[in-house]
């Protein structure tokens, strides 16, 4: 509990989303020992609660603690919860649930104090937000752009490097193969709004960028983040035969929000991490494991470079791959900040918070 102490007793915070997982039995949005004698009595939270998507109705549909919309208004306004969101499935009873006296209107009364008090303290009704019209202006700048870069540069971590395989030296090299199913694919992450490639630099068009047409890049897909066609494997195989160095692009994809009408869908592209998407194991997923034996097979020299969103276990790397490069979710300008560390334009300085 001390990370959450902390973060209502010293950082003055004003909104708490409560989780959709259950405590003990009883789902977050019911549960009124955590939402209010824990929350607002021990630890003096002052703000207002809001819920997770959907997360009332869950109550309902989901986890089955209540028989209906009005029962379901009932026990998460008792429990703590202020605020139904994205829509009201329950809250649009609750009027009705006063008229009959099921609900005390001051539970209401206590539910809007605590939204409009955070209101009033974020200064919304003295000066209420206003869009720029100049919103095109003001995203995306060029010093956006840098610092986008130089976050991605940052957090980028040396995992392994044998023998001193990086950085990479362009003046002795021919040729080098860029294999895999995120060398050419930017990852953003979790709830992005898109992963068009038009939106970002993928590692593919940062290595191109980079060596100016001076060195034969080979590229090859190689296999698909998911699945197990294993048909493309020999297309880089031939790539990585005829280069110099391989730099191997591995790793996993999220969810976008294309679904809802954001963004540009991509066939066949099924999330490995992210909100409600599990595994049952952390080897990089589908055939990523096959193509990466295959590729060490042809005896070039390797550098493997993870692109994803949750921890891989990858103790047959480890052992036989001799440069390894975590960049997780890069950015938009990721492409370029892959670059510029594989090629030793930056010294890639990011710690693990995991084991790998």
């Amino acid at each position: 509990m001390y990370p959450f102490k902390q973060a209502i007793q010293e950082a003055n915070i004003y909104a708490v989303m409560p989780a959709y997982n259950d405590v003990n039995g009883i789902p977050m949005h019911s549960n009124k020992f955590l939402m209010k004698d824990v929350l607002r009595d021990e630890l003096g939270f002052k703000g207002y609660v809001f819920s997770d998507y959907e997360a009332i109705a869950m109550l309902n549909y989901f986890q089955k603690v209540t028989k209906d919309a009005s029962e379901t208004a009932i026990v998460a306004l008792e429990s703590g919860i202020d605020l139904e969101a994205p829509s009201s499935f329950a809250y649009g009873k609750l009027a009705n649930l006063v008229k009959t006296g099921k609900v005390d209107v001051a539970l209401i009364d206590k539910a809007v104090r605590n939204i409009l008090t955070a209101k009033f303290k974020a200064g919304l009704f003295d000066k209420p937000y206003k869009a720029s019209k100049k919103v095109s202006e003001l995203i995306h700048t060029e010093e956006a752009v840098s610092l986008a870069r130089k976050i991605a540069e940052e957090s980028i971590i040396l995992l392994k490097n044998d023998n001193n395989q990086l950085p990479l030296d362009a003046s002795k090299l021919k040729s080098i193969a860029v294999i895999g199913p995120n060398a050419n694919q930017v990852q953003y992450g979790d709830y992005s709004a898109t992963k068009d490639n038009a939106s970002g630099i993928t590692i593919l068009e940062g290595i191109k960028k980079l060596t100016d047409n001076k060195i034969t890049i080979n590229y090859a897909k190689g296999c698909n983040i998911t699945g197990d066609d294993t048909s493309k494997i020999k297309d880089a195989v031939e790539a990585a035969e005829k280069s110099d160095v391989v730099v191997l692009v591995v790793g996993g994809t999220s969810s976008t929000l294309s679904g809802i009408g954001w963004g540009k869908d991509i066939p066949n592209d099924y999330p490995t991490s992210g909100e409600g998407f599990d595994r049952t194991i952390l080897n990089p997923p589908g055939v990523q494991s096959e193509l990466i034996r295959a590729i060490h097979k042809t005896g070039k020299p390797i550098v493997l470079v993870m692109v994803h969103g949750r921890a891989y276990s990858i103790p047959w790397e480890k052992e036989n791959i001799p440069a390894i490069v975590e960049a997780w979710y890069p950015g938009e300008e990721g492409g370029n900040a892959v670059a510029n560390v594989l090629f030793g334009k930056v010294n890639p300085s990011g710690k693990l918070t995991v084991s790998v």
